[in-house]
């Protein structure tokens, strides 16, 4: 039987930020997932990591930007948390001509996920390599 290890928070957030410095643009999470992991396991070839870990570390990065790419989903959702990071979910109003708030969609505080009340959610997820270096 193999002893898996799970590496500590510190050495995933260094390897993801060293993954994304040589790349700068990574276009998916199974993506960042397998190349974060690559690099680890050239220290301990035992590590295994998730894409859930991966995706809530990188959202703790401040380098780092997260864009999402959504899809449409067939029936409409009551959002509690954000799909994306967890955090609790705003809804958005706005005031119409009989001086009514109208919910019109959905916003996080923490990272960039918005919707509108069609109920989109997040299909795949980029990272890019803030850099102001970066031509």
């Amino acid at each position: 039987m193999v002893n898996r290890k799970i590496p500590s928070k510190s050495k995933v957030v260094d390897a993801i930020n060293n993954v994304l410095r040589t790349r700068f643009y990574i276009d998916s999470l199974e993506n960042l997932r397998n190349t974060t992991l690559r690099s680890l396991r050239r220290e301990e070839k035992n590590y295994v990591l998730t894409t859930s870990r991966i995706k809530k570390l990188a959202l703790s990065i401040p380098e780092i930007e997260i864009k999402m790419r959504t899809k449409k989903t067939p029936k409409k959702m009551n959002l509690d948390f954000c799909p994306v990071c967890g955090n609790t979910i705003i809804p958005l109003k706005i005031k119409n001509v009989a001086n009514q708030f109208v919910q019109i969609g959905y916003k996080c505080n923490k990272c960039s996920f918005h919707t509108n009340m069609e109920s989109f959610s997040p299909m795949r997820y980029e990272f890019l390599f803030k850099s102001e270096k970066r031509i």
